[in-house]
């Protein structure tokens, strides 16, 4: 069964964060931007309000590294990154989530104090290893 996104939904306009993980357990977080899909596992899953805020909350564990700098804020992508989460944003003029700030000290999905947010990550395991720098999201036919 693959992974199916979903480009229409309604919170196209909204900015909307998910967590995923991939086949080494790290845990990575990605931001919408406001129109970047999102996995249709995660579609109606009620916990994403507020999946931004609930990382913050996590405990500082790591440092950070700046992949791609912008001319936007990047603080919040360092702050994910310093609680050990891969920290993507849509890219919507290119249509791929980029890699913004990797952490150093990359925390598990197993490992996050913050159980709840242990069991999104685990309801999308995408194909991505710490050394991408982008994930290619492709529409479903």
């Amino acid at each position: 069964m693959s992974l199916e996104f979903l480009f229409e939904h309604s919170f196209l306009g909204l900015e909307r964060d998910w967590l995923a993980t991939n086949s080494s357990g790290e845990t990575g977080f990605f931001s919408t931007a406001g129109f970047g899909p999102i996995p249709r596992s995660l579609i109606r899953e009620p916990r994403l309000n507020e999946t931004f805020e609930r990382v913050e909350s996590l405990p500082v564990v790591s440092g950070f590294e700046i992949i791609h700098p912008s001319e936007s804020n990047l603080q919040d992508w360092v702050s994910v990154a310093k609680r050990g989460i891969f920290a993507f944003d849509w890219d919507n003029s290119m249509k791929f989530f980029r890699l913004i700030a990797r952490p150093t000290e990359p925390v598990l999905v197993d490992l996050l104090v913050d159980q709840s947010l242990s069991e999104i990550a685990r309801m999308v395991i995408l194909n991505w290893d710490s050394r991408t720098q982008e994930l290619l999201v492709e529409s479903n036919p």
